[in-house]
């Protein structure tokens, strides 16, 4: 007599196979996405520290290029007070001491945003962003320093220009000579300094624009 197969018995245990088989899919591919999902989110960390580097570099340039514009008024009183009082030094001396104290301004700003180290957070996720960061921003300031030393000088000799012309000057004379040297100043900053930001934005870009992979593998190496 032939064995008789219980179907009620094997058809259930298929079932349950599959239900464990299903879970187990489902759990593998919950773990998945939750990895995929941690690795795009430590990628988009490294995005977003590298765009805020990008974002205080503009700022860095901003800040500076605002001296020229901010010293429009200083470049008005000092021209109204040569012809109040044609003292060609005390006009120099005080139009350099509003210039230096605008200056002082824009460093104090520049400290209070963390300007200078803008590439901390870059750097836990992206070591190589240390030495980039720092070369660039050693140059800028390099660059900063001469531009104004410059102006400075340029200015000094907007003034004396018209020293022994008190009969001549009007109002208007000074301030236009400072106003067009200022605009010759603050267009070789821009020119200068962008130059020097230009490769390390390219190299920010090329950070953001990596794929998650590329950008976990990447902050692994050393600089």
């Amino acid at each position: 007599m032939s064995p008789r197969v219980d179907w009620s018995i094997k058809v259930r245990d298929v079932l349950t196979t599959l239900t464990i088989a299903i879970s187990v899919a489902a759990l593998l591919l919950s773990w998945s996405k939750d990895r995929a999902a941690q690795k795009t989110e430590r990628a988009n960390r490294v995005r977003g520290a590298a765009a805020d580097v990008l974002t205080k570099l503009d700022r860095w340039q901003a800040l500076q290029l605002s001296l020229y514009q901010e010293l429009q008024p200083t470049f008005v009183e000092a021209s109204e007070q040569l012809k109040k009082q044609y003292d060609i030094v005390l006009v120099r001396d005080q139009l350099w001491k509003s210039i230096n104290a605008q200056r002082t301004r824009i460093a104090s700003k520049i400290l209070e945003e963390h300007l200078e180290t803008a590439y901390a957070e870059l750097l836990s996720h992206f070591p190589a962003a240390h030495a980039k960061f720092t070369e660039t921003y050693e140059k800028l300031t390099a660059i900063e320093e001469a531009n104004t030393t410059n102006f400075l000088a340029a200015t000094e000799q907007d003034v004396f220009a018209f020293a022994g012309k008190q009969e001549q000057y009007k109002t208007a004379m000074l301030g236009n000579a400072l106003r067009k040297t200022a605009t010759q100043y603050h267009s070789e900053l821009r020119k200068e300094t962008q130059d020097v930001i230009r490769p390390m934005r390219e190299y920010l870009f090329n950070v953001i624009s990596k794929t998650d992979d590329e950008i976990l593998d990447a902050a692994r190496q050393s600089p």
